[in-house]
């Protein structure tokens, strides 16, 4: 904590904190409410005129990729069901100190947050409900700045100045973990927030990860399953944002179309 209390920009306190936090992926130091809360103050530059990444300052720069390494690593880490059961149950429990004030704070902004950035929820538990919120809002801020990216063109030579810089910047581990990590996520948010960030890894990482895709026919059955889920959810006005679901939808596929190598293979598997 000592690093972080020299820290006096709030937003740049939030997302080192939330680094420090998820350090190790499976045993998070603070529960989904206090990280919720803490997320809530990062806006990474996404709500100003300057959205992509060609023109960003040092310091936002900085931001980003700590916020972006962190989050990837939190939410792409293989894991089993088990595992994920496991990280929930510990994100559900609170043990934090919340006689620290930062802490409190935190708390007090997850309190209010769950609804805002998690509207499309599937379960009822309050904790829960933070838990997911959380996980949406990180996935929902990665795909806007994935999506607003592209890699470097190496002739630039000004790697140093952007991120990402490379497709192992946003496939930590494997393209098949990745996906395997999304499919996971994407059972327990009934929005597509999920899919939304892997369109933004398509957008940087192309046909390295469309290959993987096209080939899991596990990720593709379960795709056609939860699009059509959320088509029929959305048509029976039980999605409360019934203008966000489906173009976050149509963006995936535009930018899955663009990339895979093969898209009669994907049509074919129902979606004519």
């Amino acid at each position: 904590m000592s690093v972080l209390n020299s820290i006096t920009d709030r937003e740049e306190y939030a997302i080192s904190f939330f680094a420090a936090s998820v350090m190790d992926p499976d045993r998070p130091r603070h529960c989904g409410r206090c990280l919720l809360g803490g997320a809530t103050q990062m806006t990474l530059g996404l709500k100003e005129e300057h959205k992509d990444l060609h023109d960003l300052n040092a310091r936002l720069l900085s931001k980003r990729q700590t916020f972006c390494s962190s989050s990837i690593c939190f939410l792409t880490k293989e894991r089993t069901y088990q595992q994920l059961s496991e990280l929930l149950h510990r994100l559900h429990t609170c043990n934090c100190d919340i006689t620290t004030s930062i802490i409190a704070l935190y708390h007090a902004h997850g309190n209010h947050a769950h609804n805002e950035h998690n509207p499309y929820s599937k379960t009822c538990n309050h904790n829960s409900n933070q838990t997911l919120s959380l996980v949406h809002l990180l996935f929902d801020r990665l795909a806007g700045i994935l999506l607003a990216s592209s890699l470097p063109k190496v002739s630039k030579g000004a790697s140093h100045k952007r991120w990402p810089n490379d497709i192992h910047d946003v496939i930590v581990y494997t393209p098949q973990i990745l996906t395997d990590s999304v499919r996971q996520w994407n059972l327990l948010l009934a929005g597509p927030a999920a899919l939304n960030f892997l369109a933004g890894a398509l957008n940087i990482c192309g046909r390295v990860l469309a290959f993987t895709l096209i080939r899991s026919d596990i990720f593709l059955k379960h795709l056609i399953i939860s699009v059509r889920s959320l088509c029929k959810r959305v048509r029976k006005r039980q999605v409360e944002n019934t203008t966000l679901p489906l173009p976050t939808l149509y963006n995936f596929f535009a930018v899955l179309t663009k990339e895979c190598p093969q898209p009669r293979l994907f049509w074919s598997l129902g979606f004519q």
